[in-house]
């Protein structure tokens, strides 16, 4: 300590500068030598190392084609047309129509004959005598004093009961009173026997008679 002490300003300089000059080779020469050293590591090392290769893939084998499942394509037919200029004549074949089964032929029934009527149709016809339908008694008044004589004809429908429906003057006697008492009467008396049907049922049916009107003595 006694000995820097004594040395002179610029020879301290010298000394430090020469200290700092070794220190910087020391440096150099450890760092140059470290990186020397890291480059032949490392050389060494992408030198030796080796790296194994992808295996080649495996041939891939087709299956043997089975003949029964072989599919066998064929070619197409080339067409070629050409054209003619003569006509072409195609004869033509007739063709005979196949005759259908004929059916039977039936018979038709013998028709029955309609059954013959086992009545014979009549027409109404009255009960007791048509006389005493209109009497002297029925004679009209005031036609009997007025002496006014006729004779009404008419017509009367028969219900199936025998008795009368409806009365209808075909013929007048000239005189209105005359010819209403004439059916009025009839209508009241008169009693019929129905007419009859093919059958034998009764039915309606019709009858026409006349009255005739005198001024008694």
């Amino acid at each position: 300590m006694a000995y820097v002490q004594a040395q002179s300003p610029n020879r301290r300089a010298i000394t430090l500068t020469g200290v700092a000059a070794l220190h910087l080779a020391a440096a150099y020469a450890l760092l140059n030598g470290f990186a020397v050293d890291v480059y032949q590591t490392l050389e060494r090392e992408l030198t030796a190392r080796h790296i194994p290769a992808d295996p080649p893939p495996e041939p891939v084998v087709e299956p043997a084609p089975n003949p029964d499942k072989t599919r066998l394509v064929a070619p197409k037919p080339r067409l070629v047309l050409e054209r003619s200029s003569e006509p072409t004549i195609v004869d033509l074949i007739p063709i005979v129509p196949t005759p259908l089964p004929t059916t039977p032929a039936v018979e038709p029934l013998p028709m029955r004959p309609s059954p013959t009527p086992s009545f014979a149709p009549k027409a109404a016809s009255p009960l007791g005598s048509p006389g005493k339908w209109a009497t002297s008694d029925d004679y009209p008044a005031r036609a009997l004093r007025e002496e006014r004589e006729g004779t009404t004809r008419f017509r009367v429908t028969v219900g199936p009961d025998g008795r009368v429906r409806n009365c209808e003057v075909t013929s007048s006697s000239g005189s209105a009173d005359l010819d209403r008492s004439a059916c009025e009467n009839v209508a009241r008396r008169a009693r019929f026997k129905p007419a009859t049907d093919a059958t034998g049922a009764a039915v309606s049916g019709t009858y026409s008679n006349a009255i005739r009107w005198e001024i008694p003595d």
